[in-house]
C-alpha cells in the first residue's frame, strides 16, 4: 500500500475553542489510482494532504507513505522522502528565483540519487536524461518558449505549470496535488490531467484536491470530505 491512514485526526484551536480540521480519517490507496478529493472550502481537504504530505503532525491516528510511518521519521528521513519518492504540488509558489524554468524543472533530477529505488544509469544517461524529459514536460504543457524564462517573469499560471512539470521530473512513487489547475485553462488543464492519469497508469498514486469538476472523468476513485469526514462516492 503505497498510502494508508487510520483513523487520522487533527485537531486546531479557534477563539479558544478545540474543533477537527480532519475527523477520524482511514484511507488506502496503492499504486496505479488517481484519486480526486473534493468538497466546500474549509472543509479540511488541504489540512488532510498537508498530513499526507508531513508537513501537519497528526493529532491522533498514522499516516503511512510508501511503508514509512511518517510521525516516526527524523527531519532527515523525511526530507529523504519527500525528495525521493513524494511529488508535492502545493498552492504556494515554490520555485526558485535564482534558477531559470528549466533548471527549476531539473532540479530534482540533479540532486544526489541516495536512497532512490530505481536502477542504475549510464553517465552518458544521469548527464542527458533529465533534460530530455524536462524539456518534454515543458512542450506537454505548452511552456517551451519559457525555457530560459525567471520565476519573475512569470504569471500565475505559468509558474504552475512549472512546478507541475517539476513534480512530475522524476516520476514519484506518490504526487500529493493541492489545486493544481486552479489557475489554468481549459486547455492546460486538459493537459495536467492528462500527466497525472499517465503517471496513475504507469504504476504511481496520485492524490489531487480540488474544486475542478473536469477531473472527476480522469480519475479513478473519488471521495468528498464534508466537515473534516472522508466519504468515498460511486
Amino acid at each position: 500500500m503505497l498510502l494508508e491512514l487510520c483513523e487520522v485526526t487533527k485537531k486546531f484551536s479557534r477563539r479558544g475553542r478545540e474543533f477537527n480540521a480532519v475527523d477520524s480519517v482511514s484511507l488506502e490507496i496503492d499504486a496505479n489510482q488517481f484519486v480526486i478529493i473534493s468538497g466546500k472550502s474549509g472543509n479540511g481537504k488541504t489540512t488532510l494532504l498537508n498530513l499526507m504530505m508531513g508537513l501537519l503532525q497528526p493529532s491522533s491516528g498514522t499516516v503511512r507513505v510508501a511503508g514509512e510511518e511518517l510521525s516516526r521519521l527524523s527531519d532527515r528521513e523525511l526530507s529523504q522522502l519527500r525528495r525521493f519518492r513524494l511529488g508535492m504540488i502545493t498552492q504556494q509558489q515554490t520555485l526558485v528565483s535564482s534558477l531559470n524554468v528549466l533548471d527549476n524543472v531539473v532540479l530534482p533530477a540533479t540532486l544526489p540519487a541516495q536512497g532512490r529505488s530505481s536502477g542504475q544509469s549510464s553517465p552518458a544517461a544521469v548527464e542527458s536524461l533529465p533534460v530530455n524529459r524536462a524539456l518534454d514536460l515543458l512542450e506537454k504543457l505548452d511552456i517551451t518558449d519559457l525555457t530560459h524564462a525567471w520565476p519573475a517573469e512569470l504569471s500565475g499560471g505559468e509558474m504552475r505549470r512549472v512546478a507541475i512539470a517539476r513534480a512530475l521530473m522524476t516520476q514519484p512513487e506518490i504526487l500529493l496535488a493541492d489545486e493544481p489547475t486552479g489557475d489554468l485553462d481549459d486547455y492546460c488543464t486538459a493537459a495536467v490531467l492528462g500527466l497525472f492519469r499517465e503517471l496513475a497508469q504507469g504504476g504511481s498514486t496520485v492524490v489531487m484536491v480540488t474544486h475542478d469538476t473536469a477531473a472527476y472523468e480522469y480519475c479513478n476513485r473519488r471521495f468528498e470530505m464534508l466537515n473534516g469526514r472522508l466519504e468515498e462516492l460511486q
